[in-house]
């Protein structure tokens, strides 16, 4: 089935018009774990450990993970059509070296901007610009055949009793504006997942084993 869903996404890319796509195992809070909605490197490759990035060109797929999980990807990609790249091993290039040197002039790369962070975002600009190629953040190409992904996670959020939690919820935001005023700012963006279930003392269970809630948080005085 793997090898079918990689055939999928190569036929998105070409109406598209894109030749190199960047898949990356994150939500939109760059968490470690994800929930099913997000796992769409299994989707293609088979692949289930929680450190990996999938490439995709017109004749070739690789995938870049750490020791870790090196002989599971073996196991589990095999037959996938995907080649595995053992991160940390002599000789093995890196993600951005891939790019790179398969990129070429006029070309398109592609990957959901959501998935990834900023600073990897202009690591790959400069790539992009250097090759004279074009970027584009806004596709994700699996939407349109990825038709077992599961809905994005809704489930219930409770509340931390403070006995349990250490600090109420009010202290935690007065501790977290003295900060925002020390350093002049009016507003603050919270993002990653562990951090706003600290600060409201609530918890969830969007992700498997993790008890944190899919949402963002912003603070002003």
């Amino acid at each position: 089935m793997t090898g079918k869903n990689l055939k999928r996404l190569r036929l998105e890319m070409e109406k598209e018009g894109v030749d190199i796509y960047v898949m990356t195992l994150a939500d939109y809070h760059m968490s470690e774990y994800v929930g099913d909605y997000f796992k769409e490197i299994e989707y293609i490759s088979g692949f289930t450990g929680t450190n990996a990035t999938l490439i995709v060109t017109a004749d070739e797929a690789g995938l870049w993970t750490d020791g870790r999980y090196f002989i599971q990807a073996r196991e589990q990609m095999d037959g996938s059509g995907v080649k595995l790249y053992e991160i940390g091993t002599e000789g093995v290039p890196t993600v951005e070296q891939f790019i790179e040197s398969h990129l070429i002039e006029g070309k398109v790369l592609a990957f959901d901007g959501r998935l990834f962070p900023y600073n990897w975002y202009k690591k790959i600009e400069k790539i992009v610009d250097k090759k004279n190629a074009d970027i584009r953040t806004d596709l994700n190409l699996l939407d349109s055949f990825f038709k077992e992904r599961k809905p994005l996670p809704k489930e219930p959020v409770f509340i931390l009793e403070e006995k349990y939690s250490g600090k109420s919820t009010k202290d935690k935001l007065s501790e977290v504006r003295a900060q925002m005023k020390k350093y002049g700012a009016e507003g603050y963006l919270l993002t990653s997942l562990c951090d706003i279930a600290w600060l409201l003392n609530l918890r969830g269970n969007d992700i498997p084993s993790v008890p944190v809630f899919m949402s963002y948080i912003y603070i002003t005085q």
